[in-house]
């Protein structure tokens, strides 16, 4: 999925799959602008924190998957 963002640009996707009756899953489609408001609410607040720490300080999308970065870049930046 990473490389499928990467290669398009997307800073985001919201990956729709199917599973078969046999368990294999199936991807339907990505769609860049993705709903995310049925999820869970940690999800749902983790989802946002990430999108929102992007378009606040230009963090690379790269980066929002570790915790850890994402917190040095805030730490630096004060």
């Amino acid at each position: 999925m990473r490389a499928y963002v990467d290669a398009f640009g997307l800073l985001f996707g919201a990956f729709d799959f199917a599973v078969r009756a046999d368990g294999r899953w199936i991807w339907l489609e990505t769609n860049p602008n993705g709903q995310w408001a049925f999820v869970d609410e940690p999800t749902r607040r983790a989802i946002t924190t990430a999108l929102a720490d992007h378009l606040q300080n230009g963090i690379p999308h790269k980066d929002i998957s570790r915790p850890a970065n994402r917190h040095r870049n805030r730490e630096h930046s004060r």
